[in-house]
């Protein structure tokens, strides 16, 4: 886990360990007040609490995390989830939606880079040609490789 305080403080990082058993970790923040915990989560829910203690402040600021590790692979996908297949469109410029992983690399039309936000939602604009237009979609990730499509019909 990585966040940021006022420079110099000290963190106490609170987390259950693996058997259950409460443990703690102290951390010191860098100069610009960021700082860096490595603890391990056991395999569903977790709680951990993080306290920053500062000479500048004079109450300890506190700040509860909950998260839920899964350990299970990912698998990897690719929706285009606008426009539907099918459609007919008066434009030529089209937006083009969909998700996949967060960290999959998104190819559109084979040409066109798209970067997945943080949730993996990624979108596009292109330019359709009159007629019937097979859009394709890769995404891949990990040495893995998937691909979608739609047919996009535009009359001007």
């Amino acid at each position: 886990m990585f966040g940021t305080t006022l420079p110099g403080s000290v963190l106490e990082v609170i987390y259950d360990n693996r058997d259950g058993t409460g443990q703690s970790k102290v951390e010191r923040a860098d100069d610009e007040g960021n700082f860096i915990a490595t603890i391990p989560l056991a395999e569903g829910f977790n709680v951990i609490e993080v306290i920053s203690e500062n000479s500048a402040s004079p109450e300890p600021k506190r700040q509860l995390l909950q998260l839920t590790y899964d350990s299970a692979p990912l698998v990897l996908f690719v929706n285009i989830t606008q426009p539907e297949d099918g459609v007919t469109v008066p434009n030529r410029v089209l937006r083009l939606s969909g998700e996949t992983l967060p960290a999959a690399q998104v190819v559109v039309k084979e040409i066109i880079p798209v970067n997945p936000d943080s949730a993996g939602l990624w979108q596009t604009d292109i330019l359709l040609q009159p007629g019937v237009n097979e859009i394709s979609v890769r995404a891949t990730h990990e040495g893995k490789t998937v691909t979608g499509s739609i047919t996009v019909t535009y009359e001007p």
